[in-house]
């Protein structure tokens, strides 16, 4: 079985849809949530497309 990822309540069963609804709320909502989940699944800022220092 595959790894299941989960962002505010919800379960995605793809890196891709995860990443997808990370960079979503990293450009409309709490920067500082998302920087949190993705360093908890061993992600960065550069997997969303995202800059540290602003939007990319």
């Amino acid at each position: 079985m595959g790894e299941a990822y989960e962002f505010d309540g919800q379960l995605f069963a793809t890196v891709g849809e995860f990443l997808a609804a990370l960079a979503h709320e990293y450009k409309v909502g709490d920067k500082e949530e998302v920087v949190d989940v993705l360093e908890r699944y061993g992600f960065s800022l550069n997997d969303i497309n995202m800059s540290p220092g602003g939007e990319s």
